[in-house]
Order: structure tokens, then sequence, then C-alpha cells
């Protein structure tokens, strides 16, 4: 119609502008201009028309496959009696939840929504729905639900599925003014050694949910959507204590005695965890970063010299020594291009390295004579100077457009960044003190030791990890070293030396647990 429409539009346009001849009838070459402007007006408007339908359909489909990779285990469960209603639930990602507006309805309540908030009003009396006595607020990103002004924890998360807000069955009873919906129950928790392995075996009556979450390789945490009455439990094996919880759901915190992994799967009778030590930890994986490059000079010498220059000369040296004794090597960048804080942070987790270098030279604004070889590794600097050399080196996200790192400069995400490297910081340490040595002593250089600072490329690595300044480019004799390509060398094989003994030590120690 609306093509049929367009042409007929064209029709009189194109028509009540062509001359005619005395006896009405147009001359043949006009005829056959007609018949060019026409198609040439079909064409033209269909095209935004082919185009408006190819989006749409492109749009419908972009929206199912979005919906199928956030939510892949969306699926109907079961009916659950709510009011006089029977409500269908709903599993999200192996959890049972209920639409939020559905037990609204059911309990003849009001619901309103404001940004991520959902304010529902209902009545605890459940025969009377004139009065609403109750309001419940909902926010996406807590894990609290508030009743009354009274706070209930629920122990798995809010779901938005496009516009509708969905709660977990589990915590129903506790929330709105109905009987708890009925739910799996623990009937026993047994923890038993097969060998080296802790086996906690749960005997639950029906089939449960549950939700894990690996904090570090010595606490485990296990959800699951269950009752259990308290109980002590002994640890035994490589479980060295348990802390049990059970308020809302069951929640069971396990600590371990020496680094372990889990494998967890569902029985017809509940759920059983294994836990074992983790095998002996070899380092395969070394990826150094070449600092600055492209755009980002870093530090400028008074002849010149370019800090990226020598960051990539030496990475490039010791990236084949390391190769040379069996070792996968990779480079943040292999040439003058400019890489991202973010994005070399990014570069050592899909890698999993199991080390990670971060090389440059320093500089001093003030003191030009200082010089001297320094290795840094991630904690909140203690003195002025390491706050500068930090300062100075985190400079280069002033190159970035965006930051992909969800790691920022906030004081709670610099907490939580530390708490998560707790596990590393020791062996960050004694890597950087291996290096110093071994370099400090190979290239005759002052040795300026080792120091700590907050570096940004240090700061989302979780695994050993260090930063070395391989001598100062703002002192003119040091850079005058600095720009031979045998001091590249020089320094190559101090770093080199120094990972050598860390790897010798680190997986003797690993070897002995």
């Amino acid at each position: 119609m609306i093509i049929n429409q367009l042409m007929m539009r064209g029709n009189r346009s194109t028509g009540d502008r062509q001359p005619r001849t005395n006896n009405g009838k147009r001359p043949t070459e006009h005829r056959q201009r007609e018949t060019e402007k026409e198609q040439s007006v079909f064409v033209i408007s269909c095209k935004p028309i082919r185009l408006a339908r190819i989006m749409t359909a492109l749009s419908s489909w972009l929206v199912l496959i979005l919906q199928f990779l956030i939510f892949p285990t969306l699926g109907q469960s079961r009916t659950i009696p709510i009011g006089k209603q029977l409500i269908e639930t709903t599993e999200i990602q192996d959890i049972e939840y209920v639409a939020i507006s559905r037990v609204v309805n059911a309990l003849h309540g009001k619901i309103w929504q404001l940004d991520n908030k959902w304010i529902v009003l209902v009545n605890a009396d459940t025969n009377n729905h004139q009065k609403l006595t109750t309001e419940i607020i909902f926010t996406l990103s807590a894990d609290t639900i508030i009743v009354n002004k009274r706070a209930v924890r629920s122990p798995f998360p809010l779901k938005k599925v496009e516009k509708e807000l969905f709660v977990p069955v589990f915590v129903l009873g506790e929330i709105f003014p109905l009987p708890k919906p009925a739910v799996p129950n623990i009937k026993s928790i047994v923890l038993t050694e097969i060998k080296d392995t802790t086996v906690l075996t749960i005997d639950v009556d029906t089939t449960v949910r549950y939700e894990t979450m690996v904090l570090s390789s010595l606490e485990y945490h296990l959800y699951l959507q269950a009752t259990f009455e308290p109980k002590e439990l002994r640890p035994k094996g490589i479980v060295k204590n348990i802390v049990l919880g059970s308020k809302t759901g069951t929640s069971l915190a396990l600590y371990f005695n020496k680094p372990c992994d889990q494998k967890i799967k569902k029985t017809a009778n509940g759920i059983v965890l294994k836990c074992y030590p983790r095998p002996q930890k070899k380092i395969t994986t070394i990826v150094l970063d070449p600092g600055h490059g492209g755009i980002d000079p870093g530090a400028i010498g008074r002849n010149g010299l370019k800090e990226k220059t020598v960051n990539l000369g030496i990475a490039l040296r010791l990236k084949s020594k390391l190769e040379a004794l069996g070792l996968r090597c990779l480079l943040t960048r292999e040439e003058d291009k400019y890489v991202s804080l973010a994005d070399r942070v990014k570069f050592a987790k899909l890698s999993k390295a199991d080390l990670f270098v971060s090389i440059h030279c320093n500089a001093a604004v003030r003191d030009k004579s200082k010089r001297g070889f320094e290795t840094y590794f991630l904690s909140d600097a203690k003195t002025d100077w390491e706050r500068a050399v930090a300062a100075r080196e985190n400079a280069a996200i002033q190159f970035e457009v965006t930051d992909t790192n969800p790691i920022t400069n906030n004081d709670l995400s610099l907490i939580l960044s530390d708490l998560a490297q707790n596990e590393f910081l020791l062996e960050s340490q004694e890597l950087a003190a291996h290096i110093q040595e071994a370099a400090s002593v190979t290239c005759k250089t002052q040795n300026r030791g080792v120091m700590q600072a907050n570096f940004y490329v240090l700061r989302g690595n979780f695994m050993p990890a260090v930063l070395v300044e391989c001598g100062y480019i703002s002192n003119i004799n040091e850079e005058k070293l600095l720009m031979k390509k045998d001091y590249w060398e020089k320094i190559a094989t101090g770093i080199f030396t120094g990972i050598k003994r860390f790897i010798a030590n680190f997986e003797k120690k690993y070897a002995e647990r």
C-alpha cells in the first residue's frame, strides 16, 4: 500500500509538470522521461522502506540473542499458591524466581517503580484489600529488601528481565504476608576424608538450588536455597574451619589450611562437594609489560632519549632469555604503539599469566643527580617519593579515552583490590627482592631497594606482579648508559637472573606444601 501510494504520488507530481500537445497527448520523448522519473521515484522511495524493515528485523533478532546471552538458563519451573491464585515461577541461572508484579496482583496490592527501586504496598490481612499496611522496598543492586523498615537479606540477587523485577522464591515468605512456600530441607551435612581430599556430602529431601563463590584459594562459600537446623560441624582434612549460617537459606563458609580447588555436583539426594589440594604450582607463562609507547613517550632525557624506546628494547631482550629457559613469554606491546593501562591488565589476565613484570625508567623532576635501580610491588606508598613515582607512571591514564578496568582510583575499589591481592602480596615482594638484588649487581648501579606503591598497572593483576625502574633517564650520565644497547642487555640479564631465582624458590616452596 505504501509503495503504491508513493508511485501514485510520483505519477501526480511528475504528470502535472510534463508539457502536452494540442490534442492533450504527450509526445513520445516526454512519455519516456515520465516513465524514467516514475521509476526513480519508486526506487528512491523503496530504499528507506526496505532499510527500515531490515533494521526492524535485525533489532528483533538482536533482542532475542541478548536475552539468550544474559539469561541462558531462563525457564519455567512450577506453580505456587499466592492469595487465591497459582503463580508460575521462573528459573534464572538455576535459581527459582517469581515476578513481583504477579505477586502484588495476586495480593491486590500496588506497585511503583522509581529508577532502580520498586515500592510495593500490600495488606498483611490477605482477606482485606482496602487498607494497605505493609510497605516493601526492593533495590535492584542491593542484597537486602526493606519490609516496614525491617531489613531482610536475600541470599540470591534480585533479577530484572526486560522491565520485570524477579525475586527469589525462597524469601517470599520473609517479605510478603503469606505462608512460606515449600522449600527443600537439608537432612544432614557430613564431612569425610578420602586420601588428601575432603568430601562434603549434603543430603536434601528434594532437588536443591545453590550458588558458589570462591574468594581465594583458601576460602570458599556455598549458598543453598534450603533450610537447615543449626548444628556444629567439625572441620576435617584440608578444611580447617567451617562457618554455618542459616538465617535466610543456608550458607557454608569453608576455610582451608592450604591452597585448594573444589568440584561440586548435584546428586539424586543433594550435593557432593570435593575439596582437594591444588596441583604443584609451576610458572609457565610470564607477561612482560614495556611501559608507555606510541603517543605516550614516558620520561624524556636531556639528550632526547625517550623512555618508551628503552623499555621495549629491554623487554625484547628479556623475552628471548626467558623463552630460552622454556617459558612462554608474552609482551603487552612488541612495537612502538600505545596500549592503555587497562588493556595491559586485561592482556595479562586473558593470557593466564603466572608472573607480570612491568619495565620502566625513572625520572626526577628536581634532583637530577638521582640514579640507580628500583623495583616496586603493589601496596600503599609509604614515602613521598614512592607516591611521586606512582603518580608519574599512572599519569599515562591521561591518554586513555575510556577506562575499562573495573578497579578505579576510589578508596573502596582500592580496598577490594588489596584484599584480592593479599594472596600474592608476599610472592610479589619476594619477586621484587630477587630482581632488585640481581639487577643491581649485574648492572653495577646503585641499589635503591625494593619499594611499594599504588601502580595502576599492578593493581588489577591477581598474580605475583612487580614494576621495575631500570635507571634514571633524568640523570645525564645514566641517560648515556641507557642509550647503549649493550646496557639494555645487562639490565635484561639482571632481571632474568632475579626471575629465575624466584621461580626456583617458588616451585620448591609449593612442592613442600
